[in-house]
Parts: C-alpha cells; sequence; structure tokens
C-alpha cells in the first residue's frame, strides 16, 4: 500500500518500524519522483513523531441492511439521524456498504441499534480484513 508522502529520516528512532520510512527506501530505488516529508519541520523523538505509522488487520464491516431489517418499524423512520454518520446520502452509503466501518465506528453503531431495539446478533453484512495505517501515538 502506498502514502501520498513518505520520510527520508533515517536518523529517527522509529524509522525501522516506521511505513513511511520503509516507503521512501522503495520510492528511492524505484521512482523518478515522490512526495517527502520536509525533514526540516520533522521533529522525531524517543517515540517517533507525528507522522509515525504502523501497519495494523483491521476487521472491516461494510453494510448493516439485515441488521437494519431487525428494527422495530416505529423505531427505523428517523434511525439515521440517530447514528452519527453525519448526513442521510452517507447514511445509506454505510448500509449499503460502499464504505466500510472500522472498529469504533461498528461498536458505536451496534450499541445504536441495541438501544433501539434491534438484533445485533445478525451483525453486518460482510466483514473484510484490511491493512490501515495507524499513528501509534494517537
Amino acid at each position: 500500500m502506498e502514502l501520498s508522502s513518505v520520510c527520508p529520516l533515517k536518523a529517527c528512532k522509529k524509522s525501522g518500524e516506521c511505513v513511511r520510512y520503509a516507503n521512501f527506501l522503495k520510492a528511492r530505488a524505484e521512482k523518478d519522483e515522490y512526495m517527502t516529508l520536509n525533514p526540516e519541520r520533522v521533529q522525531p523523538g524517543d517515540n517517533g513523531c507525528e507522522h509515525w505509522l504502523v501497519e495494523r488487520k483491521v476487521k472491516m464491516a461494510y453494510g448493516f441492511k439485515k441488521l437494519y431489517s431487525t428494527l422495530p418499524v416505529n423505531k427505523a423512520k428517523w434511525f439515521w439521524v440517530q447514528t452519527g454518520l453525519k448526513s442521510e446520502s452517507t447514511y445509506y452509503r454505510y448500509k449499503r456498504g460502499e464504505y466500510g466501518l472500522g472498529p469504533r465506528q461498528q461498536a458505536a453503531l451496534l450499541e445504536n441499534f441495541r438501544q433501539h431495539g434491534a438484533d445485533i446478533s445478525v451483525g453486518f453484512d460482510r466483514y473484510q480484513i484490511e491493512t490501515v495505517f495507524v499513528n501509534p501515538l494517537s
């Protein structure tokens, strides 16, 4: 997986674990040009920096049509407003499975369904293990 910017700071104590530095080494060997973080502005410490990224495997959930069908009819009409998924169109994109839900979003949405009387044992429509980049300091 490729990032928009790489990091050239070999001296950083976390460079051996950082996806940005690994991508820098790869880009330097294979590409004619690439975008890099400004080494004058990056301030690495003992625990990396604000740009430090590592790979994590995450179980993403897609779609909740089956789960939605278990909502009591009297709770379903304005349910989308309670989900915190910003807008009605965004809500429906998540519902159809166009966007993936991360672990925190899954937990929040399942709790919302539970509070509104849905059968959360139904789960989401499908799951997929994906690689994501996270800053361990966050």
